[in-house]
């Protein structure tokens, strides 16, 4: 590997991430995406010029394209949403490739039932989640507590992984044998090693070997980030770069490009802060709608004060993406908070805070400039045909 573009969402998720990865494999003809952060949470768009849709999940959204998936280490895997995905993708068209890192950690039927459970019993004070047990997966990583990976399912260890974690959440109270009734160790470990049999297992140093040109596709946004979001309305997820440039430099390091992402707005699922919430003059997204877990889909004016954070908590980006351009052009970018510093534990005091805005006519280059980055990519549309690459000049680049 000798060059890799690196993506993060320099907001609450929804940014685009999808429709830029799809756009830089097409441009640089990057033959792999790897999947670096996230799990089966993820929900990336990416529109054909024939009007094929797909909302990717685990699947790199490099596919229609060409590039092959890798889902790295760092990435949870849920095995029967992965295959029911690639179903789909045949249906649309896409020339399936991927492979996965051996030690990538399994989101099973365990975790997503404890996650909605734990969500249930939190009534009014819910955190946003998704329902697909990204949190209690991560839990037991983190805490040491029965993990199955993707080397344990090939060496057929997964049905007393599985009951040592069936055994945990017994045991925690968080799960009864009533709610596990239809869950059968044995049986979901069979079907577990029959579809991961169907997989290639790679250490992910050897397949970015593999490939000239690559795109780590990251997942959710900065601002939720496991330890930079306003807990307790953020993820369990490292969403900054730090995976993707680990994985790189593991590789033996390439010439990297750190691309942050943003909409000419801010959007958010469900709970938690938002300082800029308002109702703005935009169509209906019709892939964002009221969520079963996450809750409604809110919009509002731009947070050049979020997006400084976000950037700072990256330790920096190379170049910004905007999109939403065409949906958005112009209206008020907030430039800055009444008396509230951002920070993990400030979420209570956003509940409350307020935003001094200014008017912006022209809100890509406002944005730009308000976050003094250099633009490198502008969406005007939903398709690879509507990304403008720009250079440093601000032409469109050849």
């Amino acid at each position: 590997m000798n060059r890799a573009f690196l993506t993060a969402d320099l907001q609450y998720g929804d940014s685009g991430k999808g429709t830029i990865t799809d756009a830089l494999t097409r441009r640089y003809n990057a033959g792999l995406v790897v999947r670096f952060s996230g799990g089966a949470q993820a929900a990336h768009s990416v529109v054909l010029t024939d009007g094929t849709h797909h909302i990717f999940s685990q699947w790199g959204a490099g596919t229609f394209a060409g590039a092959a998936t890798h889902l790295s280490r760092f990435m949870l895997v849920e095995p029967f949403r992965l295959f029911k995905e690639a179903d789909v993708l045949i249906s649309k068209g896409a020339e399936l490739a991927i492979s996965v890192d051996p030690d990538a950690v399994v989101t099973t039927s365990y975790h997503i039932l404890a996650n909605q459970a734990l969500e249930l019993r939190r009534g009014a004070n819910k955190h946003g989640s998704v329902g697909l047990g990204i949190g209690e997966t991560r839990r037991f990583e983190l805490s040491g507590l029965p993990t199955l990976r993707m080397r344990d399912i090939q060496a057929k260890r997964t049905a007393d992984i599985l009951t040592a974690i069936q055994d945990q959440y017994i045991s925690e109270g968080i799960l009864t044998a009533a709610d596990l009734r239809d869950i059968n160790p044995m049986k979901f470990a069979d079907t577990y090693e029959m579809l991961v049999g169907k997989l290639a297992l790679i250490r992910t140093a050897e397949i970015l070997s593999q490939h000239e040109t690559v795109i780590f596709e990251n997942a959710q946004g900065v601002l939720l980030d496991e330890k930079h979001g306003f807990a307790p309305y953020n993820t369990w997820t490292n969403t900054t770069f730090d995976n993707g440039e680990t994985l790189a430099c593991e590789a033996g390091g390439c010439d990297t490009t750190r691309i942050g992402i943003v909409r000419t707005y801010m959007s958010r699922h469900g709970a938690g802060p938002f300082v800029t919430e308002a109702s703005l003059p935009i169509p209906e997204e019709p892939h964002n709608k009221t969520h079963k877990w996450m809750g409604h889909f809110r919009v509002g004016h731009f947070d050049a004060v979020a997006a400084r954070y976000a950037i700072d908590c990256c330790d920096g980006i190379d170049e910004l993406a905007i999109t939403h351009a065409d949906t958005l052009s112009s209206g008020f970018i907030a430039t800055n908070y009444n008396d509230v510093s951002l920070g993990p534990d400030s979420a209570e005091a956003l509940f409350s805070a307020t935003a001094q805005y200014s008017p912006s006519g022209n809100l890509v280059a406002d944005i730009a400039e308000q976050l003094n980055v250099p633009l490198g990519i502008v969406s005007t549309g939903p398709t690879a045909a509507h990304k403008l690459f720009v250079g440093r000049s601000g032409k469109v680049a050849a």
